[in-house]
């Protein structure tokens, strides 16, 4: 390794410990530390890897270099930072056996239940057993992953989830069959998630294009809305069962009925 690349080195790896330690202790609660959050804070350090001295070939190797785990932090490395297809076809198929055997069950591979921002954390065995120091001492969690961002990638490398389920040797026709139940609390907390992405500024008929999942959970769970008093639309009881729990959030003791009364039903 030539001097200047050593150097740099150095000054990398010190440089994102510092910086990650400031990070937990002053902005854990509202950022990621990540490559925004770095370059923000420190643009020099973030040429200095993009420099890529010595074996450095991004910033995952470089959080690597410092003891910083980076499944702790950084998305879009789950199925590796490489090229080679084969390479990612098999992290996505470890990852899909994982969920079969380990995170629900076989149900769980249908296309309602992936399509879903519910989220799982895999276990440390998946990243190669490698010793994190840093985020070991300060306890940083691994990143949750959406079930939603698993089918988006069988889809991108298979073409279809069909192709993907066939690769991994599941039946897709039986998986459809064996449709999760999908309970109202999830449809709500689902609905709840949406709404505030489109700041609470939506419509029945995007909500339809782009959420399947949702529009047809809110549905298929209507008959235990504790709103079927009222006697209302389908989409609208779920909108005045949404108002409700947020209202209930500030008045613990506030039942559907009260509630009820209070908007005159509105």
């Amino acid at each position: 390794m030539r001097g200047k690349d050593k150097f740099n080195i150095i000054k990398i790896k010190d440089g994102l410990i510092d910086l990650h330690l400031n990070w937990h202790n002053n902005d854990r609660e509202n950022q990621q530390f990540n490559y925004n959050y770095i370059r923000e804070r420190n643009s020099v350090l973030i040429g200095l890897i993009e420099r890529k001295p010595a074996d450095i070939r991004g910033l995952k190797d470089a959080f690597e270099l410092a003891g910083i785990n980076p499944y702790c932090h950084l998305s879009g490395i789950l199925y590796g930072n490489t090229k080679n297809i084969s390479i990612r076809k098999k992290h996505f198929l470890n990852i899909l056996y994982y969920l079969a055997l380990e995170a629900g069950g076989y149900e769980n591979l249908n296309d309602n239940s992936m399509n879903s921002p519910n989220t799982f954390t895999l276990p440390p065995v998946f990243f190669e057993g490698k010793y994190y120091p840093v985020c070991e001492k300060l306890k940083c969690s691994l990143m949750p992953i959406t079930f939603r961002s698993v089918y988006a990638r069988g889809r991108c490398l298979y073409g279809s989830w069909e192709s993907a389920l066939k690769a991994a040797g599941f039946n897709y026709t039986d998986i459809r069959r064996k449709k999760q139940k999908y309970p109202r609390n999830e449809v709500m907390n689902d609905l709840l998630d949406y709404m505030r992405e489109e700041d609470f500024i939506w419509s029945i008929q995007n909500l339809r294009k782009h959420d399947t999942a949702l529009y047809k959970g809110i549905f298929n769970s209507h008959e235990s809305s504790p709103f079927l008093f009222a006697n209302r639309p389908v989409m609208e009881t779920a909108y005045l069962e949404l108002r409700y729990l947020l209202k209930k959030e500030s008045i613990p003791d506030l039942t559907p009925e009260k509630f009820y009364l209070m908007n005159n039903g509105k």
